[in-house]
């Protein structure tokens, strides 16, 4: 939240409120919840891997552990949600990457792993596959017979252009050996396989052989100049059900690229949006413009503060344009009559559209992102436009409905209303640029499908425009949300983990989803959303769903089953819709929580409200993603 923006002030006495309530009256409540949270990872993780699921691997067994701590951490709230992604990152990347701490190895020599993860997919399924003993053949290299043979061998795979037909002629019974050497100057790794008899192992024909710089050079001169070095990595039988009991770790730089995915640039891209849109008095000029025609009436008052509110979710931060109406309605509220219901309408409004609004664009809410990246690596390419398209009048018809509920429950005493937004747009060269920039932006966004740009590459114009012509300062980049970043980078870490660690593919082996009913599903996961959403961060809802689900949903047989009901893309989207109607409590989303403290709403008719649109959105929401996804719309 930037400090520039109207309504700072509420979210800054909001923000001191939750921490003050902290402090004073959970820390005992919190240091117990965090030691739950510690304690019943640690259990998971010194398990012997034995005693888990099947197959499981010690790296899926820490991998499993660590998830474990996040879900509870971000269940118990013992520390801030985007602190606990932060230490999932940096447990994953110490204890289950391959760059981790070595006493992680369990066991495995140091030298052995990074010789077995350096090997290409086809000579780990070798290794992956050996049984019995392997024969050291070092004895065999310092055979002069046998030498003979494997320079002529090692000299002629320099000269050979056509390494395809090496490897097919010396098919039957043989060694994979892969080799480096330099090209025109230039590094080159090629595998080729050696025929049984050129290495005389007469006990196991297939052995698994990793050829260095070193040891071609060796096979090229004489051994003796070798001075006693092994010129090939063997591994034994032990070696390998060690490797194989560790299992496949994830790739460091995997894990670190998660702070600066496409995504995250993305909502980069409408921070600066907003900022821009602040400081030149573009927000406060769409909000007059767009209110004036409502008029006075308080019933269409409502409906315009219900549009306008979730107009400007769709683009800007929820929170941010819950505090910017929230300002703009101070004054309305404490002049309606103290007896009227009226006023409980207008502050539940600004809420509820927020965080309906923020459903409308990949950028109005994290969950929406989060699912859009799952989407987009498992070959799901939606749009900044194509979700719009299905998503706002999805939106736009949920505010009706809010609206018709609103005037219904909490009905107006007054018979006008009169609304003073003050501020001007300002005219200067600069001012006018970022009014060209947000539009081309959000034009781009709408037509990615048409230009061919991505909506990620879109979103850089407005940093690189704002920056180029001083609208964007140094100052304005300290205040960015670093803390949603960071924490949907955590959620994209675990995803991370799930895959390359294959901890995805035992938990899914181990549970028979594929005989589960697509209903129960699609339904299940909707529910176990919703009500997540409503007592811990969307975006922490979001970041522990999606990943279980895309994986889930992209197994052959559930795949089967949901192809009916739209798909994977039902599961992860409806997890952006669920996550966005968790309203229920003044402690579900930050816009509820300002809402709750202008003190014109109590709590039972917060719950009620939330109920109300929750169930609603979830049978509306989930029908539009089956018909469009059974349809092939996404």
């Amino acid at each position: 939240m930037f400090k520039i923006f109207h309504g700072y002030g509420l979210v800054e006495a909001y923000h001191k409120w939750k921490k003050a309530h902290r402090v004073e009256d959970k820390t005992v409540s919190r240091a117990i919840r965090l030691i739950i949270a510690v304690v019943a990872a640690l259990v998971v993780w010194c398990l012997p891997v034995e005693d888990m699921i099947p197959g499981m691997t010690i790296i899926q067994k820490r991998t499993l552990a660590i998830f474990l701590f996040a879900i509870m951490m971000w269940l118990f709230e013992a520390v801030a949600a985007w602190t606990t992604s932060v230490m999932v990152v940096v447990l994953l990347l110490f204890t289950t990457s391959n760059s981790n701490l070595v006493f992680f190895n369990g066991g495995v020599d140091a030298e052995y792993l990074k010789s077995y993860q350096s090997l290409p997919a086809e000579a780990k399924t070798i290794v992956d596959n050996k049984d019995g003993a392997y024969n050291d053949i070092l004895e065999i290299l310092k055979s002069d017979a046998k030498t003979t043979e494997l320079k002529a061998l090692a000299q002629n795979m320099k000269k050979q252009s056509d390494f395809a037909a090496v490897d097919q002629a010396l098919q039957k019974d043989s060694l994979l050996v892969k080799y480096e050497y330099k090209k025109n100057g230039i590094d080159v790794a090629e595998s080729v396989t050696v025929h049984k008899d050129v290495m005389n192992v007469y006990k196991n024909p297939k052995i698994l052989t990793l050829l260095t710089d070193k040891a071609i050079t060796t096979l090229t001169t004489d051994i003796p100049e070798h001075k006693g070095q092994t010129p090939v990595t063997v591994f034994t039988s032990q070696q390998v059900a060690q490797i194989k009991k560790l299992g496949p770790q994830s790739n460091y730089k995997s894990l670190l690229a998660c702070f600066a995915d496409p995504i995250i640039m993305l909502f980069i891209g409408g921070f600066i949006l907003a900022i821009a849109a602040s400081k030149t008095g573009l927000d406060l000029y769409l909000a007059r413009v767009m209110l004036k025609p409502f008029g006075k009436n308080p019933k269409y008052v409502l409906l315009g503060f219900l549009m306008v509110t979730g107009i400007f979710s769709m683009f800007l931060s929820n929170t941010a344009t819950a505090a910017m109406m929230l300002t703009f309605l101070g004054p309305v509220l404490k002049s309606l009559p103290a007896d009227g219901k009226g006023k409980t309408a207008l502050a539940l409004a600004i809420p509820i559209a927020a965080n309906i609004g923020g459903m409308g664009t990949p950028i109005g809410t994290p969950p929406n992102a989060i699912a859009l990246k799952y989407m987009s690596d498992m070959g799901i390419s939606v749009g900044f436009g194509q979700w719009m398209a299905f998503m706002v009048p999805f939106t736009i018809l949920l505010l009706f409905i809010a609206w018709i509920m609103l005037v219904k429950l909490f009905p107006f005493k007054a018979k006008e209303i009169t609304l003073n937004i003050e501020g001007e747009l300002k005219k200067d060269w600069r001012s006018i640029v970022v009014y060209i920039t947000f539009i081309c932006t959000v034009l781009l966004w709408v037509l990615d499908k048409s230009t061919g740009v991505n909506a990620n590459v879109v979103a850089m114009l407005p940093v690189g425009v704002c920056a180029i012509i001083g609208v964007l300062t140094k100052r304005d980049l300290e205040e960015i949300s670093w803390s949603v970043l960071w924490m949907v980078a955590g959620g994209f870490a675990l995803g991370v983990a799930l895959k390359e660690t294959g901890l995805a593919d035992t938990l899914i082996a181990a549970i028979p989803f594929g005989n589960w009913p697509a209903v129960v599903m699609v339904v299940g996961s909707g529910l176990i959303c919703y009500a997540m959403a409503n007592f811990i961060s969307h975006t922490a809802t979001a970041n522990l769903l999606v990943p279980i689900l895309a994986s889930v949903g992209a197994s052959g047989a559930v795949a089967a089953n949901l192809a009916g009901l739209g798909g994977v893309s039902t599961l992860l989207i409806g997890v952006a819709i669920g996550s966005s109607l968790g309203m229920v409590l003044p402690i579900s989303t930050p816009p509820n929580a300002i809402a709750a403290s202008t003190g014109m709403i109590d709590q039972k008719d917060m719950v009620k409200t939330g109920l109300i649109m929750g169930i609603i959105g979830l049978v509306l929401g989930y029908g539009m993603l089956i018909v469009l996804g059974s349809a092939g719309m996404f």
